[in-house]
């Protein structure tokens, strides 16, 4: 699907009745170029850049012993569970696709099918002409992107806030009087002033909903910021046409205010998501990085991924084990509650078995790995960690599938909510617009399509700071219904650190119990 930039010593081999115009703008150039400045060249070559990533994702694919093909790659441009929706839809109906699975909190895609591998490059290529970005997953602690969203999404907050407060001032002085006691110059006045804050700051502090809606409408879909840009964009527009036709009532201030508490919502939704990611990667940042390996006696530096059985490893004392093996020579203890729950250190010497993600505690250990890193209990944990992240609860079902009916619903009630004032009640179509545009603000089900899975992202996020794994979606869900929890290991029900209940004890005692 690469095809190559054009540089400009190229463009001066084009035949001269060739039409000069820029390869990126398609603005008039001079003959002999190919772009009107560095700018449109940078854009084309990036352009053209991104296209050959894209058709190069088939090549990260894992074969599975089965034949099949998984793949893990990074979706930017998520916003709701409707593009998860749209997503998984358009990638299952493939008749090879086995699973497509999108995680909403981490922005991954995990993609299972058979055949042909480089299938997937055709497939993705489709998700970016419904407007989304795959990418490589990126490596955990490189990803900045979700801060510079956070701190994206605080600047529009406070844009927002900024611009509501001092339209609110100046609307007191409009709702505590008359037009009589104001004067319509006045009025007049006050209304320029707000549209004079009020519509640069809805540019400003609207784009986070503008440039999903408009991503998603290009290419022919729509999602919840489509109703959302729609309803600030027309009472902004409406308020500045009062405003010029010298009418009574104006909106800015109720604009500002949705966008203010919205972006807030926003925020809040990408920062608590974010925090679930890093407690996340805190498991996938011990699949990272290098381990030493002895070949020969000598110490070389390998990537864990390329771990692989039969390797011997040295661990030094406070490194974490990268992959499953059997100590080879060392006496040490090693931390294993991350695997078993023990809070107490474990003994190994020769001929124990280890396991990834456990610590070494005192001395260097020699390993002699019995599985690939990506075959460990660690990787194991991790991968039943992302399916029952991927993994839906029956209220996110359900909140997953009235999402997908809103737009369409609540922009049929808009539409009709207009005609029937203005054709049928026969009030003016300034006022039939504005009804129209207060369907489109109270329907906005961010409640549904935002709370409900996130409610699911914090639970887990929760539970697994304190040591409790998810194994599915709707595990919760029937927990509540439990009327007994039967345990076989009582070890794994303290935190290993005696205190004394009862103060009421003599000093012998006290010394027995120290002892």
């Amino acid at each position: 699907m690469a095809n190559t930039p054009v540089s400009t010593a190229q463009a001066t081999h084009r035949e001269v009745s060739e039409p000069a115009t820029c390869q990126q703008c398609g603005k008039p150039v001079s003959e002999g170029t190919a772009f009107c400045c560095s700018g449109c060249e940078a854009a084309y070559n990036a352009m053209q850049s991104a296209e050959a990533d894209q058709a190069a994702f088939s090549p990260m694919a894992e074969t599975l012993p089965d034949g099949s093909h998984v793949l893990t790659v990074q979706v930017d441009g998520i916003h709701c569970a409707s593009c998860v929706q749209r997503i998984d839809s358009n990638l299952s109906a493939h008749e090879n696709v086995t699973s497509a699975r999108v995680n909403f909190t981490t922005r991954r895609l995990t993609l299972q099918w058979s055949g042909d591998v480089a299938q997937c490059d055709d497939w993705l290529r489709e998700i970016a002409a419904l407007g989304y970005e795959p990418s490589a997953v990126y490596d955990s602690g490189e990803d900045s992107e979700d801060r510079r969203y956070l701190k994206w999404l605080l600047r529009c907050i406070a844009v927002s806030g900024f611009a509501a407060g001092n339209i609110m001032l100046l609307s007191v002085a409009l709702w505590t009087t008359t037009s009589e006691t104001m004067g319509i110059a006045t009025r007049d006045l006050l209304h320029w002033l707000s549209a004079l804050i009020a519509l640069p700051c809805i540019l400003y502090a609207g784009r986070p909903f503008f440039r999903s809606a408009f991503g998603v409408l290009r290419h022919g879909h729509t999602n919840m910021d489509v109703p959302i840009s729609l309803a600030v964009l027309l009472a902004g527009g409406m308020s500045l046409s009062e405003t010029w036709r010298h009418g009574e009532h104006v909106y800015f201030d109720s604009a500002l205010m949705l966008l203010f508490f919205l972006l807030i919502g926003r925020y809040l939704d990408a920062r608590a998501r974010g925090k679930a990611r890093e407690s996340a990667e805190g498991l996938l940042s011990m699949m990272t990085g290098t381990a030493t390996v002895l070949t020969d006696g000598q110490p070389e530096q390998v990537a864990i991924r390329d771990l692989r059985e039969g390797m011997l490893v040295q661990v030094a004392p406070g490194q974490h084990i990268p992959a499953d093996g059997e100590v080879a020579s060392g006496t040490s203890e090693i931390d294993k509650s991350l695997i078993t729950g023990e809070t107490l250190p474990e003994p190994v010497s020769e001929g124990d078995t280890v396991y990834a993600g456990t610590t070494n505690l005192n001395a260097a250990l020699q390993i002699r790995l019995t599985k690939a890193s990506q075959d460990s209990v660690l990787a194991d944990i991790v991968r039943l960690m992302d399916t029952a992240a991927q993994s839906k609860s029956r209220y996110v079902r359900i909140a997953d599938k009235a999402a997908q009916l809103y737009t369409p619903v609540v922009h049929t009630l808009g539409l009709a909510t207009f005609l029937g004032w203005w054709l049928m009640m026969g009030v003016p179509w300034q006022q039939a617009l504005m009804y129209a545009v207060t369907v489109l603000i109270i329907t906005c089900p961010c409640a549904l399509g935002l709370a409900v899975p996130v409610v699911q992202v914090l639970a887990s996020n929760v539970l697994m700071l304190r040591g409790v794994l998810l194994k599915s979606g709707d595990a919760l869900e029937r927990l509540s219904q439990m009327t007994a929890a039967v345990f076989d290991k009582t070890g794994t029900l303290t935190i290993g650190k005696p205190s004394l209940v009862d103060g009421a004890v003599d000093g012998t005692v006290m010394q027995l119990a120290a002892s």
